[in-house]
C-alpha cells in the first residue's frame, strides 16, 4: 500500500502510521529519533503541528523515508532542485542575513565566480549535491527574518 503524505490530517498522524507499519512502540521510535517520547506523542497527536525540520529529519531518516515527505506534510516549503535559480536565492539569503544591497551583489557574484559549476546536473566535483541545502538554509535564513 502505497502512503501519501496528503492523505493524512496532520504530520503526526502519517508518523504513528509509519511507526505502527514497522511494529515500533512509541518509545522505540522515540530512542531511535533521539527525542523524548513526550514530544513524539506531542507530534502524533496533532498536538504539535510543525516539528522542527531536525525533528522530521531524524524521524524520516529512522522511518527510512524521503525527509521532504514528512516536511511537505509538516507544511514546510521545499526547494525543488529544478526551481532553483542560484543566483537569486544567494542574492535573497544574504540580503535574509543582513547584508545590504551592494554586499549581497558582491558575495552573490563572488560565489558564483569561485564555484563556475556549482549545483548544475553535471558538476562532478560532488558540490552540486550542497546547493540544495545552502540554498534552503538562505532562504530558511531570510524567511524567519522577514517574518
Amino acid at each position: 500500500m502505497a502512503i501519501f503524505a496528503q492523505d493524512f490530517p496532520h504530520v503526526g498522524y502519517l508518523i504513528k502510521e509509519l511507526r505502527e507499519s514497522r511494529g515500533w512502540s512509541l518509545r522505540q521510535l522515540a530512542d531511535k529519533a533521539d527525542i523524548s517520547a513526550a514530544e513524539l506523542s506531542r507530534i502524533e497527536n496533532g498536538k504539535r503541528q510543525r516539528p522542527s525540520r531536525d525533528t522530521l529529519n531524524r524521524l524520516a531518516s529512522c522511518l527510512r523515508v524521503e525527509p521532504e515527505m514528512l516536511l511537505k506534510a509538516a507544511g514546510y516549503r521545499i526547494i525543488e532542485q529544478q526551481d532553483v535559480d542560484p543566483e537569486g536565492y544567494l542574492y535573497l539569503g544574504f540580503r535574509g542575513l543582513g547584508y545590504d544591497e551592494r554586499e549581497a551583489q558582491t558575495f552573490t557574484k563572488a560565489f558564483l565566480t569561485a564555484s563556475p559549476n556549482f549545483g548544475q546536473a553535471d558538476d562532478r566535483s560532488g558540490k552540486g549535491h550542497f546547493l540544495p541545502i545552502l540554498l534552503h538554509t538562505l532562504f530558511i535564513s531570510c524567511s524567519e527574518q522577514t517574518a
